[in-house]
């Protein structure tokens, strides 16, 4: 059975994913930013670090109710979780356990920043716990749809703990590594609404939010390149292979992106008010959302080239050639 993944889809499914990892991202962010407002005693950092928690906060509480809709649809109405692989089952079922301490821990951490003020320590081993859930709440997630899409084919497996994982010359694990960097991406990119959002509401002043603003296009920059770093991985495993046509246009529209988000955020960064640059950090999420979208097509096309035969066809290859 071939999966269409049709236009409509192209552009959901993107945005969905930037929602789906960017909380873990967004607590990346908040955590590192903390531990070094700590260290070098900066203010800035510590407030951002506050905005981020409270950021990742508000997404996973919204991805945590998505998961409870869909699991209490399921059970109910019999929505698409009963028509699940056993395995792939398994794996949503442990994600929706972690996600739900992720919540917790991630309410916890935000909630208690002001209590825990003179305890960074606690406060910082609190949100370690919770990206570290957050991170495997991710590679459980990635797991469970290698298991639902996977063909039979494909069953060579070994096992951890009793359950079943890929094969380690899968390319699961460069492109799980890949997403995992992504999320930080993301999280930069929701970032950078979530300032313009709150500019009058969070009032810290102008010189802050030069600041903030410029760190967070530089973590979303950082991000970016070191995502190109797995495709070395993905290139030993299909070698020749992977010089297929169907992923010309994904992999220009990825390369296109960067260089634009890096020619967009050099100008951010130069701007002595960058906050008045609404239109350039929107740009900004707009084209990280469009490579994400290729991302996604590129997986499905890099999927097809591994197994040797089309089990997804994507728009890309209906004339877009």
């Amino acid at each position: 059975m071939v999966f269409e993944y049709k236009m409509g889809l192209g552009l959901i499914a993107p945005l969905g994913a930037m929602f789906i990892v960017g909380p873990s991202g967004a607590l990346v962010i908040s955590w590192c930013s903390e531990l070094f407002g700590t260290w070098q005693k900066k203010i800035f950092l510590d407030k951002f670090a506050w905005q981020m928690s409270r950021l990742a906060t508000i997404l996973t509480l919204g991805l945590f109710l998505t998961f409870v809709i869909l699991g209490a649809g399921s059970y109910f109405l019999d929505l698409p979780f009963s028509g699940l692989k056993k395995q792939a089952q398994d794996f949503f079922l442990v994600a929706g356990a972690l996600l739900t301490l992720s919540a917790i821990l991630l309410v916890f951490y935000w909630s208690l920043w002001q209590k825990l003020k003179k305890n960074k320590g606690i406060h910082l081993l609190l949100g370690v716990l919770a990206v570290c859930c957050l991170k495997i709440f991710l590679v459980v997630l990635i797991f469970a749809g290698y298991f639902q899409a996977a063909p039979e084919a494909v069953a060579q497996q070994i096992f951890i703990a009793g359950f079943p994982l890929p094969p380690l010359t899968s390319l699961i694990y460069p492109l799980g590594l890949q997403t995992l960097i992504l999320s930080v991406t993301a999280g930069a990119s929701l970032a950078l609404l979530y300032l313009l959002l709150r500019r009058n509401l969070d009032d810290f002043g102008r010189d802050y939010y030069r600041y903030v603003v410029i760190l967070a296009i530089k973590w979303l920059v950082v991000s970016l390149f070191l995502s190109f770093l797995p495709c070395v991985r993905v290139y030993f495993l299909l070698g020749e292979k992977i010089l297929v046509s169907s992923l010309y246009l994904p992999g220009g529209v990825i390369v296109a992106s960067f260089v634009l988000i890096v020619i967009l955020s050099t100008v951010l960064i130069k701007s002595k008010q960058p906050l008045r640059l609404k239109g350039v950090m929107v740009c900004c999420f707009l084209l990280v959302w469009l490579l994400f979208a290729a991302r996604l097509v590129s997986y499905f096309e890099l999927a097809n080239v591994s197994l040797g035969k089309e089990y997804f066809r994507t728009f890309v290859q209906k004339g877009w050639l």
